[in-house]
């Protein structure tokens, strides 16, 4: 068999050069987006071990940084001349892409965040106001107590916009006196 590691090979009295040529047997690469999606899902090598390209997976709300290994040690980047010699999964790696917060008459514990951070909003203190309840302007957000002066909600992928509402509570007028005078001539 001369494709195995140890071929012999019989030739007359003559000399003969004989040279070994190995090429990498192709093998499969997973791609793993997590919760993205990516096209095509695998790759085959070709026979120098490597993949001729790497496909570019899409998530909302994120960045895609790279695809890598996992190892023992942590990561190791994967690109396009990186050689494999056996079947292999890769990982995406992401990013969340900031969107602003705003927050009227509060304040915000972020002043950007990507989907999923967990944001906490506080409503302002006003002389002679009591804090009625929030409303969210733009973003979908959901509030956990909307009507609690500090509450929190999970960050969609798209900005957000959230206002605080208040009830007059200061004194109230009870008699009201208008003088009235006649210009002088």
């Amino acid at each position: 068999d001369l494709y195995s590691a140890s071929a012999s090979l019989t030739v007359g009295s003559e000399d003969v050069t004989v040279q070994a040529v190995f090429r990498y047997a192709p093998v499969t690469i997973t791609f793993d987006a997590g919760d993205g999606s990516v096209s095509p899902a695998t790759m085959r090598t070709g026979d120098d071990g490597k993949l001729s390209g790497l496909p570019r997976p899409t998530r909302d709300g994120y960045s895609f940084n790279y695809w890598y290994i996992q190892t023992g040690s942590g990561e190791t980047r994967v690109t396009a001349n990186t050689l494999f010699t056996q079947d292999t999964t890769v990982y995406a790696s992401w990013s969340g892409i900031f969107h602003s917060i705003t927050v009227v008459d509060g304040t915000a514990s972020y002043s950007g965040a990507p989907g999923g951070w967990t944001v906490e909003i506080t409503a302002s203190e006003r002389e002679n106001y009591t804090f009625s309840g929030w409303t969210v302007i733009s973003g979908g957000v959901t509030l956990a107590d909307e009507t609690s002066a500090s509450t929190t909600f999970v960050m969609g992928i798209e900005d957000v916009k959230v206002r605080a509402y208040y009830t007059y509570s200061g004194e109230t007028l009870t008699e009201l006196y208008v003088y009235v005078t006649e210009p002088m001539a």
